[in-house]
């Protein structure tokens, strides 16, 4: 889930041009270097903080996730008891 995270966000930056990205939505810390982020905190054992930092950068982006990357998205946040994140399903 968080390397294809990065991977449509990272996909995302690269077709915008400087001006389309100052004060969007993919203008924050974060993001960029999401994936390394999420997997420090699964390296600390703090998986609920990992968890919570995909959830920011797909909800904050509104990427479109696969399918099967929004079921494990569901389940996890259920295994935390969270509500279910809504997230699209990419095409």
């Amino acid at each position: 889930m968080a390397t294809e995270a990065q991977a449509r966000i990272t996909e995302a930056i690269a077709r915008m041009t400087a001006s389309e990205i100052e004060g969007s939505r993919f203008d924050q810390l974060g993001l960029r270097d999401g994936l390394t982020i999420i997997e420090d905190y699964v390296r600390s054992g703090e998986l609920g903080v990992a968890f919570d930092h995909l959830l920011y950068m797909v909800l904050e982006t509104e990427i479109a996730m696969s399918s099967t990357s929004v079921d494990l998205l569901k389940e996890t946040a259920a295994a935390f008891g969270l509500a279910p994140p809504r997230v699209s399903i990419a095409m």
